[in-house]
């Protein structure tokens, strides 16, 4: 389990992986990642965690999920493959706007923010709606990094992506937290 989300109603949700150690320097490169994975999939508890069951398979690892705090229906999912070549990548942030249906909701993979080559990570949900996703690091085929990682922003309303990153992020970034202290959550 890479991250548990708990929504409004109470029920927790997990992005699993059978891969371990994601986006460390020994797991940026597509052999590890692109590969077949049938525990890459969101489960669902009802009950505080005692039990879990299956909401969606993806086939390749969930590493993040972020719930729309303005609507407990829409979840966001950071599913992981590059599959060797721009758009053919099953990865990158799928979204559903019927998490209620739980086994029988539908997900949509978003388009590609630029640059990035399927190695979604975090996931924040802002209470504008607007998505701040990061993309981390991808090893190509001769262990160089590529310039696919950063910082990115959704706008559902427009359907786009901005690439926000300094370019200093643009080959190994992974995590980002908003200041708790800044309400407009600019920082």
């Amino acid at each position: 389990l890479y991250r548990i989300a708990k929504g409004s109603n109470g029920n927790m949700y997990g992005g699993c992986s059978n891969i371990h150690d994601m986006y460390q320097s020994t797991r940026l490169a597509d052999a590890q990642l692109d590969a077949s994975d049938g525990n890459g999939k969101i489960v669902y508890s009802t009950n505080d965690g005692a039990t879990w069951n299956n909401l969606h398979t993806f086939n390749h690892p969930v590493f993040w999920l972020g719930i729309d705090p303005n609507n407990q229906n829409t979840m966001y999912a950071s599913v992981i493959h590059f599959g060797g070549t721009q758009g053919s990548q099953l990865g990158g942030i799928y979204r559903t706007i019927d998490l209620n249906n739980l086994a029988g909701s539908t997900w949509t993979k978003l388009s590609n923010p630029p640059r990035t080559e399927g190695h979604p990570a975090s996931i924040i949900v802002l209470n504008d709606g607007k998505v701040v996703c990061t993309f981390s690091g991808r090893r190509n085929i001769s262990g160089a990094f590529t310039a696919s990682s950063g910082v990115f922003i959704y706008d559902p309303s427009g359907n786009s992506w901005t690439d926000v990153s300094h370019s200093g992020m643009y080959y190994w970034t992974k995590d980002i937290i908003l200041d708790p202290s800044d309400n407009l959550q600019n920082t």
